[in-house]
């Protein structure tokens, strides 16, 4: 058992390392949806960029349909990774998109796997630093017309390169030194923060 959601995530992330060989890049605490959401963890498997959402037993489910439609609007895959507390709860996402991860007793267990989403391509574009936005969307000075031009001008493969891109100029160095000490810290980049909100 775990005392705060601090060590929580940290094994959830180490448990994601020994799972999946694969990760190219890990994260957590990004804002997206110009900062609406926080992810709590994100990953990029080969080109597939994962959502995490952690319920400890600390949390409630509250909002959690909100948060659910958000993520599925932005990212390829959503998992919802809940605490044992959480148990009777599984059967109300049904959503086929929606993968569950339960916790208990110090394990984590992949209940169900979840179907790739379509992302809106205005909402992964929101994804986008500032700087990288302002770069492929030269002339406009408003932020809305900024990321509307690049959602209707770019396909989504285009924004999705360039998504990576600044993920892991901003991240990748953080997740390399993560894998070596195991510091779940790490894996947030504070400086970058502010360019993507």
């Amino acid at each position: 058992m775990f005392d705060c959601e601090y060590d929580f995530c940290e094994k959830f992330s180490c448990w994601l390392l020994k799972k999946y060989k694969n990760i190219n890049l890990m994260a957590s605490g990004i804002p997206f949806l110009k900062a609406k959401r926080i992810a709590d963890l994100i990953l990029l498997n080969g080109d597939n960029l994962i959502a995490y959402e952690i319920k400890t037993a600390r949390d409630d489910l509250r909002r959690i349909d909100g948060q659910i439609m958000d993520y599925l609007l932005t990212f390829d895959y959503f998992y919802l990774v809940l605490d044992k507390k959480f148990k009777k709860e599984i059967a109300r996402f049904e959503d086929k998109r929606i993968g569950i991860i339960l916790h208990d007793c110090g394990k984590f267990a992949l209940i169900k796997k979840p179907l790739k989403n379509k992302p809106s391509s205005f909402c992964r574009a929101l994804l986008l630093s500032r700087s990288s936005a302002q770069k492929l969307a030269k002339n406009k000075k408003n932020v809305f017309e900024m990321y509307n031009f690049i959602s209707k001008n770019f396909s989504q493969k285009e924004i999705k390169k360039k998504l990576i891109e600044d993920l892991k100029e901003a991240y990748l160095e953080c997740f390399e030194a993560f894998k070596n000490e195991r510091d779940f810290f790490l894996l947030k980049n504070r400086f970058y923060l502010k360019e993507l909100a």
